[in-house]
């Protein structure tokens, strides 16, 4: 190989490299220093949710999945999972009904991702009648379809969220019925 075609080939791979750093350093869910996974998204800013997965976790523009620190809701049946928890379509259909296709602020909490590499964050939507925000946590933990997870470090939303989860509880509202199945402990995130 000729000294000329080395040369092509290392321009080309320094230029591919550049290229993929540009890209990538662009990517929401981007790698910062170190390796680490570094999120792009800002606390209090406003993002577009694209879909809703289930009660407690969204899917928000550029693609990262987040979901909602501090709260747990029933699950909906995977393949590894198994047929739904009582009250986790109403779940999911409340958190549609709240942000899908919705702008919505995020409030992070202690922790930034969770095991599965979802962000953590509180989400706030603003309601079309008052023009206040709410936190969709709270509202799900007050219609009985959330509980309140403790061991997920530092919440921005907690005290709501155990007034909320009370209130429920003495409504007997949604997993809290007697109709429901008694919710054991909530599993970590």
């Amino acid at each position: 190989m000729t000294d000329r075609i080395k040369w092509l080939y290392l321009l080309v791979g320094l230029v591919a490299g550049a290229a993929a750093v540009f890209i990538a350093d662009r990517f929401p869910g981007g790698r910062g220093v170190g390796g680490r996974l570094e999120l792009r998204y800002d606390e209090g800013r406003t993002y577009r949710v694209e879909r809703v997965v289930d009660g407690d976790t969204i899917v928000v523009e550029g693609g990262a999945h987040l979901r909602y620190v501090g709260v747990d809701t029933p699950e909906l049946g995977r393949f590894d999972y198994g047929s739904p928890d009582p009250y986790s379509r109403e779940a999911a259909d409340l958190n549609k009904r709240l942000v899908e296709g919705r702008q919505v602020r995020l409030a992070f909490g202690s922790e930034k991702l969770d095991r599965y590499g979802r962000m953590l964050a509180g989400v706030l939507v603003q309601d079309e009648r008052t023009g206040q925000w709410l936190d969709v946590s709270e509202e799900l933990a007050r219609a009985g379809l959330a509980r309140r997870m403790t061991n997920v470090g530092r919440v921005p939303n907690e005290g709501r969220l155990i007034r909320a989860e009370e209130a429920a509880r003495t409504a007997k509202a949604g997993i809290w019925s007697r109709s429901a199945e008694k919710p054991g402990p909530a599993p970590s995130p």
